[in-house]
């Protein structure tokens, strides 16, 4: 896989220069809309793993993410600590 800016770029979930207003409130010129993945389910797998990779050594037990476009990152990333770690769970909401 390339590297995962260059999928979400492909796919069209990049969106540069233009007004967006964060949910910090605070106001920036880009975005990342990962919808556009998400059909893509081994695509998203390998965007969630590539994401994950950093965080392998640490000892996680729960993934969190949110109810709504997030149960399947969630999924994704607590399938990839699950087997190894006895006990990991995905939480939604």
């Amino acid at each position: 896989m390339d590297s995962v800016l260059e999928e979400l770029d492909r796919l069209g979930a990049i969106l540069l220069d233009r007004h967006f207003v964060y949910k910090s409130k605070k106001h920036g010129p880009h975005y990342i809309n990962p919808d556009p993945m998400f059909p893509h389910v081994e695509l998203s797998f390998e965007i969630c793993s590539a994401l994950a990779d950093p965080y392998r050594i640490l000892p996680v037990d729960t993934v969190a993410s949110a109810a709504t476009g997030g149960g399947c990152v969630g999924n994704a990333d607590s399938t990839l600590y699950g087997p190894a770690r006895s006990g990991s769970q995905c939480c939604l909401g």
